[in-house]
């Protein structure tokens, strides 16, 4: 099969989610996340640094660097040589590419932690995923372990796929014009702005304790946790100092299950979760059956193909597309002001149960997640499920923890034993 690399003109479009990232970039908000494993051993930088070459013919598109157009900008394949750094103390900052050999992503390591930094611009936390997934396959097996990826591992003697490269979002792009559904203003979560640094804190469970919690509710474990979150912030401030909006919970979507898409680039959407402030029902088991609702009517696959619509339709826009790159960065700040920024008030990212090869269990211990904070929001939530643990790991840009406090207590105070990590940065600034 000829490499699809070498199908392209050696340079290729950035999909319809990646044009936005460049345009609002800006101190306070990176558009960067994280995604980590721990090993049951300390890493061995050599091998990880040959692990992070050997796996780049597999993954050309990620392994790129940004170039900027009259109209758009564009990637281009990155000749030069990836870095591995050991960890700093600031997760998720910027990426400069400069400082990164023009790469959109950074792998780090720390004792027995490997943590790979990425730009939104260039995949979503799914594809993140995956490369990170072939990077531990691949340092394993230049120690001697199996090659053996059971399907579950993208291995570097395998050539990249068309389908990885392509834009899903033009390909289920349907031309109908869809009115969206109006999001009350956001509540603001109260709190004093670190003045530089992200906070983290994670919590891990085990998986089957926290699943029955959900089902005895009739829930599942997102819409459990995102009714919990909603209800630690309204009882972490006087909700009556913002009346007349809501907590909205921000929950991304993976749409590759509902459009069969293997996609190694984005393919996301997200709906709101929208409780008002001043709405009564105050209990948890009122904003449980609310939060079963908005997942019902976001998780419609009719409702998705709708905002699939809505976000393409911009980009085909004839004024914006013959408009030149800096017209569009202007009016995509603004559009993600008004329509992203002030609807949010935090978000909660479920990346599913995450899957290896047999033999790895015996290698990596567990996963954890940390997505990026943005201007306006202090918080950012994400789990993920591996080896029988679920990771809950909270992103915040504020001192105060009030909010993780009643959310962790909560779940134990249901019977669900609890191991805290945290990176203390409220104690360091």
């Amino acid at each position: 099969m000829e490499n699809v690399w070498e199908q392209q003109s050696r340079w290729f479009k950035l999909d319809n989610a990646a044009k936005i990232y460049p345009a609002i970039l800006n101190p306070k908000d990176s558009c960067v996340y994280r995604v980590s494993a721990y090993l049951f051993s300390d890493v061995r930088p050599s091998v990880l640094r040959q692990a992070l070459i050997d796996c780049k013919p597999r993954f050309p598109f990620l392994y790129v660097k940004l170039k900027r157009g009259f109209f758009w900008n564009y990637y281009e394949p990155n000749e030069k040589t990836p870095l591995l750094k050991p960890e700093s103390p600031y997760i998720n900052n910027h990426i400069c590419p400069y400082a990164n050999n023009g790469y959109l992503f950074t792998l780090f390591y720390f004792k027995n932690r490997v943590s790979l930094e990425v730009f939104h611009g260039l995949c979503d936390g799914c594809a993140a995923l995956e490369l990170l997934k072939s990077l531990l396959h691949r340092y394993f097996v230049l120690q001697g372990y199996p090659e053996d990826g059971e399907g579950k591992v993208l291995t570097p003697e395998q050539p990249p796929r068309a389908i990885e490269l392509e834009d899903s979002y033009i390909r289920h792009y349907r031309p109908v014009k869809d009115r969206l559904p109006k999001i009350r203003p956001a509540y603001r979560i109260n709190g004093t702005r670190l003045p530089y640094g992200i906070g983290a804190v994670n919590g891990r469970m085990p998986v089957d304790r926290l699943a029955a919690l959900a089902k005895a509710n009739g829930a599942t474990v997102t819409q459990y946790l995102a009714a919990l979150l909603t209800l630690c912030i309204r009882r972490s401030d006087d909700m009556t100092r913002q009346n007349g909006k809501s907590v909205n919970i921000c929950v991304p979507v993976n749409l590759r299950g509902f459009y069969e898409s293997q996609s190694l680039r984005n393919f996301s959407l997200y709906f709101y979760v929208s409780t008002p402030c001043d709405g009564g029902g105050d209990s948890f088991e009122d904003i449980l059956r609310h939060v079963k609702l908005e997942f019902r009517d976001g998780l419609c696959k009719d409702k998705l193909q709708q905002r699939l619509n809505a976000n393409v339709a911009i980009e085909r826009n004839l004024a914006l597309r013959a408009a030149p790159l800096f017209i569009k960065k202007a009016a995509i700040k603004f559009a993600c002001v008004a329509l992203g920024d002030k609807r949010n008030t935090c978000a909660l990212s479920n990346v599913g149960r995450i899957e290896l090869p047999s033999w790895m269990s015996s290698v990596v211990k567990s996963f954890e997640c940390n997505p990026g904070v943005g201007n306006e929001a202090t918080h950012s939530v994400a789990l993920n499920t591996f080896g029988g643990v679920t990771t809950v790991s909270f992103t915040r840009s504020i001192y105060e923890t009030e909010i993780e406090r009643l959310f962790f207590s909560h779940l134990a105070e249901q019977g669900v034993d609890i191991e805290i990590q945290s990176n203390l940065w409220e104690d360091c600034v």
